[in-house]
């Protein structure tokens, strides 16, 4: 099991955040659930920026696109080209 550190009050922040910018995004209590179980090994910070990558960048998120995945993403490409360095 994997160490918990994206706290719940980040995850429904952003969470709303994507959903204000993609209306199709409307999950049920269950996927919310299910989501921050596959994306609390994040911590606020990246999670946060992930979702403002998106936000930015992404046009659509079609109603059948795995949003965990695009959020996985979108935090591991940042991560990729960040990393530890000062800029994050």
């Amino acid at each position: 099991m994997n160490k918990v550190l994206l706290s719940k009050e980040c995850y429904y922040k952003g969470i709303k955040r994507l959903s204000q910018c993609f209306p199709n995004v409307q999950p049920t209590e269950e996927a919310l659930d299910v989501w921050y179980d596959f994306l609390n090994e994040f911590n606020d910070r990246d999670f946060t920026d992930g979702v403002e990558k998106i936000c930015r960048e992404m046009d659509t998120i079609y109603k059948d696109m795995n949003v965990v995945a695009v959020i996985r993403k979108n935090i591991e490409t940042r991560e990729m080209y960040y990393g530890d360095s000062p800029l994050r």
